[in-house]
Protein backbone atom coordinates (compact mmCIF):
# COMPACT_ATOMS: atom_id res chain seq x y z
CA UNK A 1 0.00 0.00 0.00
CA UNK A 2 1.41 3.36 -0.90
CA UNK A 3 2.08 6.03 1.39
CA UNK A 4 -0.21 8.18 2.66
CA UNK A 5 0.82 12.01 1.71
CA UNK A 6 0.38 14.63 4.22
CA UNK A 7 1.23 17.95 3.40
CA UNK A 8 1.65 20.56 6.41
CA UNK A 9 0.87 24.16 5.00
CA UNK A 10 1.11 27.85 6.21
CA UNK A 11 -0.76 30.54 4.52
CA UNK A 12 2.38 32.28 3.99
CA UNK A 13 5.68 31.66 4.29
CA UNK A 14 5.94 28.01 5.73
CA UNK A 15 8.24 28.57 8.57
CA UNK A 16 6.24 26.23 11.26
CA UNK A 17 5.38 23.71 8.48
CA UNK A 18 8.79 22.96 7.37
CA UNK A 19 9.54 22.46 11.21
CA UNK A 20 6.86 20.29 11.65
CA UNK A 21 7.93 18.26 8.37
CA UNK A 22 11.46 17.80 9.44
CA UNK A 23 10.20 16.28 12.84
CA UNK A 24 7.70 14.52 11.32
CA UNK A 25 10.90 12.78 8.89
CA UNK A 26 12.95 12.63 11.60
CA UNK A 27 10.18 10.25 13.50
CA UNK A 28 9.90 7.67 11.16
CA UNK A 29 5.98 7.61 10.85
CA UNK A 30 5.62 4.62 9.09
CA UNK A 31 2.52 4.93 6.07
CA UNK A 32 3.25 8.79 5.36
CA UNK A 33 5.27 10.45 3.16
CA UNK A 34 5.40 14.40 4.78
CA UNK A 35 6.00 18.13 2.55
CA UNK A 36 5.67 21.09 3.57
CA UNK A 37 4.66 24.70 1.67
CA UNK A 38 3.38 27.95 1.93
CA UNK A 39 1.56 30.40 -0.65
CA UNK A 40 5.01 32.37 -0.22
CA UNK A 41 7.74 30.02 0.86
CA UNK A 42 10.98 30.84 2.34
CA UNK A 43 14.03 30.58 -0.18
CA UNK A 44 15.56 29.44 3.57
CA UNK A 45 13.94 28.66 7.03
CA UNK A 46 14.77 31.28 10.23
CA UNK A 47 18.50 30.63 10.57
CA UNK A 48 17.52 30.20 14.31
CA UNK A 49 15.27 27.36 13.94
CA UNK A 50 17.81 25.91 11.89
CA UNK A 51 20.36 25.97 14.32
CA UNK A 52 18.20 24.76 17.55
CA UNK A 53 16.46 22.01 15.12
CA UNK A 54 20.33 20.68 14.63
CA UNK A 55 21.13 21.60 18.34
CA UNK A 56 18.14 20.43 20.29
CA UNK A 57 17.34 17.38 18.30
CA UNK A 58 19.94 16.58 15.92
CA UNK A 59 18.32 17.17 12.79
CA UNK A 60 19.95 19.05 9.67
CA UNK A 61 17.60 21.56 8.17
CA UNK A 62 20.27 23.71 5.78
CA UNK A 63 19.54 21.60 3.29
CA UNK A 64 15.77 21.84 3.31
CA UNK A 65 13.47 24.27 1.28
CA UNK A 66 9.89 24.67 1.56
CA UNK A 67 7.80 24.71 -1.46
CA UNK A 68 4.75 26.53 -2.93
CA UNK A 69 1.22 24.96 -2.27
CA UNK A 70 0.86 24.30 -6.24
CA UNK A 71 4.28 22.12 -6.24
CA UNK A 72 3.29 19.84 -3.89
CA UNK A 73 2.09 15.90 -4.73
CA UNK A 74 -2.17 16.26 -3.95
CA UNK A 75 -2.28 15.15 -0.40
CA UNK A 76 -4.58 12.90 1.04
CA UNK A 77 -4.14 14.76 4.30
CA UNK A 78 -4.06 18.84 4.14
CA UNK A 79 -2.26 20.20 7.41
CA UNK A 80 -3.19 23.90 8.34
CA UNK A 81 -0.29 25.23 10.36
CA UNK A 82 -2.25 28.53 10.96
CA UNK A 83 -1.53 31.96 9.26
CA UNK A 84 2.55 32.49 9.55
CA UNK A 85 2.59 36.11 8.57
CA UNK A 86 4.50 36.72 11.97
CA UNK A 87 5.25 32.94 12.34
CA UNK A 88 6.22 31.67 15.03
CA UNK A 89 5.28 34.46 16.69
CA UNK A 90 1.75 34.75 16.11
CA UNK A 91 -1.31 35.31 18.16
CA UNK A 92 -2.86 31.75 17.97
CA UNK A 93 0.50 30.46 19.69
CA UNK A 94 -0.81 31.97 22.97
CA UNK A 95 3.06 34.02 22.90
CA UNK A 96 4.04 38.05 22.57
CA UNK A 97 6.06 38.63 20.38
CA UNK A 98 9.71 37.67 21.74
CA UNK A 99 11.63 39.82 20.01
CA UNK A 100 15.17 38.53 21.47
CA UNK A 101 14.74 35.26 22.82
CA UNK A 102 14.11 32.90 19.53
CA UNK A 103 15.47 29.56 21.85
CA UNK A 104 12.69 30.13 24.02
CA UNK A 105 10.06 30.90 21.16
CA UNK A 106 11.45 28.36 19.03
CA UNK A 107 11.60 25.30 21.53
CA UNK A 108 8.02 25.77 22.62
CA UNK A 109 6.58 26.34 18.85
CA UNK A 110 8.54 22.78 18.24
CA UNK A 111 7.69 21.24 21.62
CA UNK A 112 3.74 21.72 20.54
CA UNK A 113 4.63 20.26 17.26
CA UNK A 114 5.91 17.32 18.67
CA UNK A 115 3.70 16.76 21.22
CA UNK A 116 0.52 17.21 18.22
CA UNK A 117 2.71 14.61 15.78
CA UNK A 118 3.61 12.08 18.86
CA UNK A 119 -0.38 11.97 20.26
CA UNK A 120 -2.07 12.29 16.14
CA UNK A 121 0.29 9.93 14.15
CA UNK A 122 1.01 7.22 17.26
CA UNK A 123 -2.11 7.11 18.91
CA UNK A 124 -4.91 8.17 17.21
CA UNK A 125 -4.57 7.72 12.78
CA UNK A 126 -8.40 7.06 12.65
CA UNK A 127 -8.98 10.67 14.17
CA UNK A 128 -5.84 12.21 12.08
CA UNK A 129 -7.98 15.24 10.73
CA UNK A 130 -10.27 15.56 13.46
CA UNK A 131 -7.22 16.01 15.64
CA UNK A 132 -5.44 18.76 13.35
CA UNK A 133 -8.31 20.26 12.91
CA UNK A 134 -8.25 20.99 16.33
CA UNK A 135 -4.80 21.68 16.62
CA UNK A 136 -3.65 24.23 14.14
CA UNK A 137 -7.08 25.39 13.70
CA UNK A 138 -6.92 27.81 10.82
CA UNK A 139 -10.18 30.42 9.12
CA UNK A 140 -9.49 27.34 6.52
CA UNK A 141 -9.63 24.27 7.35
CA UNK A 142 -7.37 21.30 6.30
CA UNK A 143 -10.20 19.95 4.34
CA UNK A 144 -10.86 23.37 2.76
CA UNK A 145 -7.19 23.43 1.86
CA UNK A 146 -7.93 20.01 -0.25
CA UNK A 147 -10.91 20.83 -2.19
CA UNK A 148 -8.91 24.22 -3.29
CA UNK A 149 -5.93 23.03 -4.01
CA UNK A 150 -6.01 19.16 -4.58
CA UNK A 151 -5.10 18.75 -8.05
CA UNK A 152 -7.10 15.87 -9.02
CA UNK A 153 -10.94 18.12 -8.12
CA UNK A 154 -12.83 19.88 -10.80
CA UNK A 155 -14.82 23.01 -9.63
CA UNK A 156 -16.72 25.47 -11.53
CA UNK A 157 -19.61 28.41 -10.18
CA UNK A 158 -23.05 29.00 -11.34
CA UNK A 159 -25.59 31.26 -11.20
CA UNK A 160 -28.24 29.86 -9.07
CA UNK A 161 -31.91 31.70 -7.86
CA UNK A 162 -30.20 31.93 -4.09
CA UNK A 163 -26.52 33.60 -5.83
CA UNK A 164 -23.90 32.01 -7.04
CA UNK A 165 -22.73 28.46 -6.41
CA UNK A 166 -19.17 27.21 -6.55
CA UNK A 167 -19.24 23.19 -6.69
CA UNK A 168 -16.01 20.54 -6.35
CA UNK A 169 -15.99 17.38 -7.27
CA UNK A 170 -13.23 14.67 -8.01
CA UNK A 171 -13.36 11.52 -9.94
CA UNK A 172 -16.12 9.51 -7.73
CA UNK A 173 -18.43 11.84 -5.76
CA UNK A 174 -19.19 15.56 -5.34
CA UNK A 175 -17.20 16.82 -2.91
CA UNK A 176 -18.52 20.51 -1.94
CA UNK A 177 -21.30 22.83 -2.91
CA UNK A 178 -21.04 26.09 -1.21
CA UNK A 179 -21.56 29.65 -1.33
CA UNK A 180 -19.26 31.48 -3.94
CA UNK A 181 -19.13 34.62 -2.14
CA UNK A 182 -17.37 32.75 0.55
CA UNK A 183 -14.40 33.70 -2.01
CA UNK A 184 -14.55 36.75 -0.21
CA UNK A 185 -13.46 35.48 2.85
CA UNK A 186 -10.13 34.02 1.30
CA UNK A 187 -8.96 37.44 -0.18
CA UNK A 188 -5.18 38.24 0.82
CA UNK A 189 -5.02 33.96 1.07
CA UNK A 190 -3.28 31.98 -1.46
CA UNK A 191 -6.79 30.83 -2.08
CA UNK A 192 -8.45 34.07 -3.27
CA UNK A 193 -5.91 33.62 -6.31
CA UNK A 194 -7.51 30.45 -7.76
CA UNK A 195 -9.77 30.73 -10.71
CA UNK A 196 -13.53 30.55 -10.75
CA UNK A 197 -13.66 27.70 -12.31
CA UNK A 198 -10.62 24.73 -13.24
CA UNK A 199 -12.64 21.52 -15.13
CA UNK A 200 -9.83 18.76 -15.60
CA UNK A 201 -10.01 17.79 -19.37
CA UNK A 202 -11.02 13.90 -19.73
CA UNK A 203 -11.31 13.85 -16.36
CA UNK A 204 -14.75 12.33 -14.51
CA UNK A 205 -14.26 14.95 -11.90
CA UNK A 206 -15.31 17.46 -14.26
CA UNK A 207 -18.71 14.85 -15.55
CA UNK A 208 -19.55 15.19 -12.19
CA UNK A 209 -19.25 19.15 -11.56
CA UNK A 210 -21.36 19.19 -15.14
CA UNK A 211 -24.25 16.48 -13.29
CA UNK A 212 -24.29 18.56 -10.65
CA UNK A 213 -24.89 21.60 -12.26
CA UNK A 214 -27.73 20.26 -14.09
CA UNK A 215 -29.47 18.52 -11.66
CA UNK A 216 -29.14 21.44 -9.53
CA UNK A 217 -31.07 23.36 -12.26
CA UNK A 218 -33.93 21.07 -12.07
CA UNK A 219 -34.19 20.99 -8.61
CA UNK A 220 -34.28 25.07 -9.22
CA UNK A 221 -37.37 24.53 -11.83
CA UNK A 222 -39.00 22.36 -9.48
CA UNK A 223 -38.67 19.39 -11.40
CA UNK A 224 -36.44 17.12 -8.75
CA UNK A 225 -36.99 16.39 -5.11
CA UNK A 226 -33.52 13.64 -4.39
CA UNK A 227 -30.31 14.20 -6.44
CA UNK A 228 -28.65 10.69 -7.55
CA UNK A 229 -25.29 11.97 -7.53
CA UNK A 230 -22.40 10.40 -5.27
CA UNK A 231 -21.26 12.41 -2.38
CA UNK A 232 -18.32 12.73 -0.25
CA UNK A 233 -18.37 15.06 2.34
CA UNK A 234 -15.17 15.12 4.21
CA UNK A 235 -15.30 15.67 8.09
CA UNK A 236 -15.64 13.39 11.30
CA UNK A 237 -17.28 10.25 11.37
CA UNK A 238 -19.87 12.05 13.77
CA UNK A 239 -20.25 14.50 11.30
CA UNK A 240 -20.75 12.49 8.56
CA UNK A 241 -23.33 10.46 10.50
CA UNK A 242 -25.54 13.77 10.96
CA UNK A 243 -24.97 14.64 7.03
CA UNK A 244 -26.29 11.06 6.69
CA UNK A 245 -29.24 11.63 8.90
CA UNK A 246 -30.00 14.88 6.80
CA UNK A 247 -30.20 13.56 3.74
CA UNK A 248 -33.24 11.09 5.30
CA UNK A 249 -35.33 14.40 5.82
CA UNK A 250 -37.50 14.23 2.67
CA UNK A 251 -38.32 16.91 0.75
CA UNK A 252 -40.48 19.69 1.47
CA UNK A 253 -40.25 18.78 5.03
CA UNK A 254 -38.66 19.99 8.18
CA UNK A 255 -37.22 19.01 11.35
CA UNK A 256 -35.71 20.75 14.45
CA UNK A 257 -32.39 20.36 15.81
CA UNK A 258 -33.53 18.28 18.45
CA UNK A 259 -35.37 15.60 16.28
CA UNK A 260 -32.33 15.42 14.04
CA UNK A 261 -30.50 14.74 17.47
CA UNK A 262 -32.58 11.89 17.93
CA UNK A 263 -32.27 10.40 14.49
CA UNK A 264 -28.98 10.41 14.90
CA UNK A 265 -29.28 8.72 18.68
CA UNK A 266 -28.64 11.17 21.01
CA UNK A 267 -31.52 13.61 21.52
CA UNK A 268 -29.13 15.40 24.18
CA UNK A 269 -26.37 16.20 21.72
CA UNK A 270 -28.93 19.11 19.67
CA UNK A 271 -25.80 21.79 20.06
CA UNK A 272 -23.04 19.14 18.74
CA UNK A 273 -25.80 18.62 16.09
CA UNK A 274 -26.34 21.83 15.38
CA UNK A 275 -22.71 22.67 14.75
CA UNK A 276 -22.21 19.98 12.33
CA UNK A 277 -25.02 20.85 10.61
CA UNK A 278 -23.48 24.12 10.27
CA UNK A 279 -20.37 22.76 8.66
CA UNK A 280 -22.08 20.92 5.98
CA UNK A 281 -19.55 21.11 2.99
CA UNK A 282 -22.60 19.96 0.02
CA UNK A 283 -25.38 22.14 0.85
CA UNK A 284 -28.38 21.04 -0.83
CA UNK A 285 -27.89 17.83 -1.91
CA UNK A 286 -27.21 17.60 1.43
CA UNK A 287 -30.26 19.29 3.20
CA UNK A 288 -29.01 21.07 6.25
CA UNK A 289 -31.79 23.92 4.93
CA UNK A 290 -34.39 21.46 5.94
CA UNK A 291 -33.43 21.85 10.09
CA UNK A 292 -34.94 24.41 12.13
CA UNK A 293 -35.24 26.07 15.56
CA UNK A 294 -37.06 24.50 18.27
CA UNK A 295 -39.44 27.98 17.50
CA UNK A 296 -39.73 27.71 13.86
CA UNK A 297 -36.84 29.55 13.80
CA UNK A 298 -34.45 29.67 10.64
CA UNK A 299 -31.36 29.95 12.87
CA UNK A 300 -28.23 30.18 10.23
CA UNK A 301 -27.54 29.14 6.63
CA UNK A 302 -24.15 29.24 5.07
CA UNK A 303 -25.84 30.75 1.66
CA UNK A 304 -27.60 33.43 4.22
CA UNK A 305 -30.93 33.19 5.84
CA UNK A 306 -32.83 34.29 2.65
CA UNK A 307 -31.71 31.92 0.95
CA UNK A 308 -33.11 29.17 3.33
CA UNK A 309 -36.37 30.67 3.71
CA UNK A 310 -36.17 30.55 -0.80
CA UNK A 311 -35.34 26.89 -0.46
CA UNK A 312 -38.24 26.26 1.76
CA UNK A 313 -40.49 28.17 0.48
CA UNK A 314 -39.79 26.55 -3.51
CA UNK A 315 -39.91 22.74 -1.45
CA UNK A 316 -43.34 23.98 0.17
CA UNK A 317 -44.59 25.62 -2.90
CA UNK A 318 -44.07 21.95 -5.39
CA UNK A 319 -45.27 19.99 -2.93
CA UNK A 320 -48.76 21.23 -2.42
Amino acid sequence: MADKIVAFICTHNACRSQIAEALARHAGYEGYEFFSAGSDPLVQIDPNAVRIMKEKFGIDMHSQRSKTIRDIPAPDIAISMGCGVKCPYDDDWGMEDPTGKPDEVYLKVIGQIQERLKETFGEHELNLKELFDRHFSDRMTPARYRLIFANTISRSVMDTPIGPLRIFASGEAVLGVEPAERERADAGTEAGKISADRILPGDASGELVKACEAELKEYFAGERRAFDLPVNPEGTEFQKNVWSHLQQIPYGETRTYGQLAAMVGNAKASRAVGMANHCNPIMILIPCHRVIGADGSLTGYAAGIEAKKFLLQLEKRYTE
